[in-house]
């Protein structure tokens, strides 16, 4: 009886606890602004992972972190954009071998030696205790303005382009070292700020405390905007007679009016002979 009781204890104990056989994290870039991890794992038959992350200052995750689609892994948790949350990855297909999950963006504000770790803390719905931590070494960037992007194209602080677009409205997104701040874009809305674009040339400035920037960008019209706009300029060639609203018929009426001269001078000439 003992013996029955005592496996059966440890069968209970042995699935209420479930190990991954690595967790691996791959970085690139370590400097300030964004950079990018790859997060991998060594599954034995495995399809939903939960894990947790923690960062140290300086160092929140970012909103374009990505799972690995073309592996079968998807996102489902809603993540927090911060120093510390939970990420969920799950497939359709129970996964065995080295897989990667997904690539993990860091927006990075602070320089120095920084410590990022992901936990497994649950997988497949059975208690996991898996952790892989990184140190990296982010070095200090001259400018306080650390990365700027565009309609989700990464633009060159260091050689800033004119930017052609047909949309009335863009949006920004502006990363700066800890402790400064921007002004002149208006009113941040979910890590972004939204740009209302004139027709033609607009200049953006970017102040990042005592760095100023300037992005011009050009709007143009669109394929519908210029159709409407030839329709405008020849309905205003035809227009307007003070009196009938009709430039056609005034401009008609003056040739008329011409031919009927030549025709009766003609005749008055011929009656003399001439």
């Amino acid at each position: 009886m003992r013996k029955i009781m005592f496996v059966f204890v440890m069968t209970l104990v042995g699935i209420g606890t479930v190990s991954a056989a690595e967790l691996k994290l791959e970085c690139t870039n370590e400097s300030q602004g964004i950079t990018k991890c790859s997060l991998k794992a060594n599954l034995e038959g495995s399809k939903k992972i939960e894990l947790d992350y923690n960062f140290d200052s300086g160092i929140k995750l970012g909103q374009y972190t990505e799972s690995n689609e073309s592996q079968g892994w998807k996102i489902v948790r809603p993540t927090t954009l911060g120093t510390t949350g939970k990420l969920t990855f799950e497939n359709t297909n129970q996964v065995t071998g080295e897989t990667e999950l997904g690539t993990i963006e860091l927006e990075v504000t602070e320089a120095g030696s920084k410590n990022i770790s992901f936990s497994i803390n649950n997988l497949d719905g059975v208690s996991s205790s898996v952790t892989v931590s990184k140190q990296l070494n982010i070095s200090e960037q001259t400018k306080k303005l650390l990365y700027l992007e565009i309609d989700d194209k990464k633009i060159d602080i260091e050689n800033i382009q004119n930017i052609v677009t047909t949309k009335d409205e863009i949006k920004v997104r502006v990363l700066v070292k800890n402790g400064s701040s921007i002004t002149g874009l208006g009113q941040e809305t979910n890590g972004y700020y939204n740009i209302v674009l004139n027709k033609g040339e607009n200049n953006i400035k970017i102040v990042v405390d005592d760095e100023e920037y300037e992005v011009k960008v050009t709007r143009e019209l669109t394929e519908e905007e210029k159709q409407e706009l030839i329709k405008q300029q020849n309905e205003e060639v035809k227009v307007e007679n003070p009196e009938t609203g009709d430039k056609l018929k005034l401009y008609s009426l003056g040739l008329l009016g011409v031919l009927t001269s030549i025709i009766i001078v003609k005749k008055k000439l011929s009656k003399v002979g001439i």
